[in-house]
């Protein structure tokens, strides 16, 4: 990783490092000054010369032996036994390189001809070990590329790959629960286009005639016995109609006829009065949200950052970079909140932008890779600094500053401002 300062070395193993791996070194993943100590556990766990060894070896023997009709697997056999060979040399490892149990292991896998063909070959050597069976391997996987055609990579399939990402912002109350759930939306009844029930329980589709919903039913492929849009999948519905003792398969509300299903409640005459009712909560926990200004292309916006250590990357409503006048690369996202709460979003891009405090001549700090989305959907917060300090005066003289309804429009992961 040379080439980089630590802070940069600090990212890149922040978004990089994977499984056993992270684990091992989560705890020093805070500082920049900690990126020798992590390269040094990440060497002393995963970068001894024999475990490498070892998992070339795994990965050269699990390889499928290679078939003189498939010339694919001939090359994908070929070239583990190429990056084995040529790591082996890399690492001054001979004593894997001449041994003899290993070499007939790998030629024993091969077809029957073309073990002939490595006998003639070794016949130009008086002695033969991994390097010369990794130079014949060579030879064959330049011969099977000459007539075995590779599909070129799809570059607009990469970039409509989605990226996923994930969020660790937890809501405060109740109603912040629900917003969050409303990441997944459910579909709309498509006869009200109003979330939160089926067809057959919409007080529209109810007070229609028979023949408009019958039309509805075969215009939208409905199944007649539950009102779902299951396909050609058979309806797992058993019962009949049984208004009026009808034995037809179809919903009752498409009986001729249809029951009263939302009867009319007649509602008793009420009084009206008034009440006065004074509340005041105040917030036992508090979201790191502070005041920041973002700039970019000689532009500045004041706004509002929610810092928050459990996400895997920055991201930042679209709305904001457009006022900043930012543009990027398209990268569709998926974002994953905790209990497997999705939101994919298709137009993302990757911005980068300065960012400082609100002081005077504040320092400007640097944002890479920052990924717009639609909509945070962050809470609104309010901070009365001077209340906290008549509670808690050890606050007094901390360069805090007071602030009613502020609702972060930008996610930073706090690490990286360390």
């Amino acid at each position: 990783m040379c080439g980089y300062t630590n802070g940069e070395n600090l990212m890149r193993l922040q978004r990089y490092l994977r499984g056993n791996a992270l684990e091992a070194v989560r705890s020093h993943l805070m500082h920049p000054s900690s990126v020798p100590l992590i390269i040094d556990t990440l060497k002393i766990l995963f970068g001894r010369p024999e475990m490498i060894v070892n998992s070339l070896l795994r990965k050269v023997r699990s390889t499928p032996p290679p078939k003189i009709d498939k010339l694919e697997t001939l090359i994908n056999f070929g070239l583990a036994c190429q990056n084995l060979c040529e790591h082996l040399r890399a690492a001054e490892q001979h004593a894997h390189l001449a041994n003899p149990i290993l070499l007939k292991e790998l030629v024993d896998k091969l077809p029957t001809s073309i073990k002939l063909d490595w006998s003639f070959y070794k016949r130009q050597f008086s002695a033969v070990d991994l390097d010369t069976f990794g130079k014949f391997m060579s030879n064959l996987i330049s011969a099977a590329s000459d007539v075995v055609y590779t599909e070129p990579p799809n570059d607009s399939a990469k970039q409509n790959q989605k990226e996923k990402l994930y969020l660790n912002t937890h809501a405060s109350s109740t109603s912040d629960v629900k917003t969050a759930q409303k990441m997944s939306v459910p579909k709309p009844c498509c006869i009200c286009q109003i979330d939160g029930h089926k067809i057959r329980d919409c007080r529209v589709f109810f007070e229609m005639n028979l023949n408009d919903c019958w039309k509805i039913v075969q215009e939208r492929f409905l199944c007649r016995r539950c009102l779902n849009s299951h396909g050609k999948f058979p309806c797992k519905a058993s019962y009949v109609c049984g208004v009026e003792n009808c034995i037809q398969r179809h919903h009752k509300l498409l009986h001729p006829g249809k029951p009263q299903l939302f009867p009319q409640v007649s509602m008793p005459s009420t009084t009206t009065g008034t009440v006065s009712l004074h509340r005041n909560i105040q917030p036992s926990t508090f979201f790191r949200i502070i005041p920041i200004i973002l700039y970019a292309n000689g532009k500045s916006l004041y706004t509002f950052a929610f810092l928050d250590e459990g996400s895997s990357t920055t991201i930042m409503e679209a709305r904001i970079a457009e006022k900043l006048g930012l543009d990027g690369e398209n990268r569709p996202l998926c974002l994953r909140w905790t209990n497997d709460i999705e939101r994919t979003e298709e137009y993302s891009q990757i911005v980068n932008l300065n960012i400082s405090g609100c002081d005077m001549n504040a320092t400007q700090y640097r944002l890479n890779r920052v990924y717009t989305v639609n909509n945070l959907r962050l809470p609104n917060q309010t901070l009365n600094f001077e209340q906290l300090c008549d509670q808690f005066p050890y606050l007094r003289g901390l360069p805090v500053r007071s602030y009613k309804n502020a609702v972060p429009s930008i996610l930073i992961v706090s690490i990286i401002l360390i």
